[in-house]
């Protein structure tokens, strides 16, 4: 599931400024253990691991090496494998950063992720086709695939009222509603 990161708690929102996330939404995840592990996909990225006390406030955030785990650090970020017990008040916040960007996932013990649980939608058939093709395809892709599906101009305008879909200038883009839409459940 997906939350926009302006529904954060401020702790939260700090936390993830200090490691330069600036997206509108992040991935939210239910955990009760997890590894602090978090190493980078790409060349000349860092993961990171950021741990957040959400009822005081306070975060602390440790990087891994550029390019991973080497033979001359030893990182927990890059290296410890073990998993440890989510804690209910604390928020875990992994990801990675360099050259491509900053990408980050956020955990949550169960007990603290009902606040931000998005509410159950029903879509048609045809608003999941409309929402897949914004959600995994380049826009270059997305006519040709929409027409292939039988989707009309008013099945896209459609998915914009319901706030699934958000105009942009000459653009549409998928938003955080839309994204959870699409989540089986």
């Amino acid at each position: 599931m997906f939350v926009e990161t302006k529904e954060l708690p401020e702790c939260l929102k700090s936390a993830l400024r200090s490691v330069d996330y600036n997206r509108t939404d992040i991935s939210l995840e239910a955990r009760e253990e997890l590894s602090l592990s978090s190493s980078p996909a790409f060349e000349g990225s860092r993961g990171f691991t950021v741990i957040v006390d959400l009822a005081a406030g306070h975060f602390r955030a440790e990087y891994g090496s550029w390019g991973g785990a080497n033979m001359f650090e030893k990182k927990a970020v890059d290296n410890d494998e073990s998993t440890y017990p989510m804690k209910p008040g604390i928020a875990v916040i992994k990801g990675e950063s360099g050259g491509r960007g900053c990408f980050a996932h956020l955990y949550l013990h169960p007990d603290n992720i009902i606040k931000f649980l998005p509410a159950i939608t029903t879509l048609t058939q045809k608003q999941k086709d409309v929402l897949y093709v914004y959600d995994s395809l380049k826009s270059s892709y997305r006519k040709e695939e929409l027409e292939r599906k039988g989707a009309t101009v008013s099945d896209v305008e459609e998915c914009v009222r319901f706030g699934y879909l958000e105009k942009k200038g000459n653009g549409i883009r998928i938003t955080t509603k839309g994204k959870n839409a699409l989540i089986k459940r």
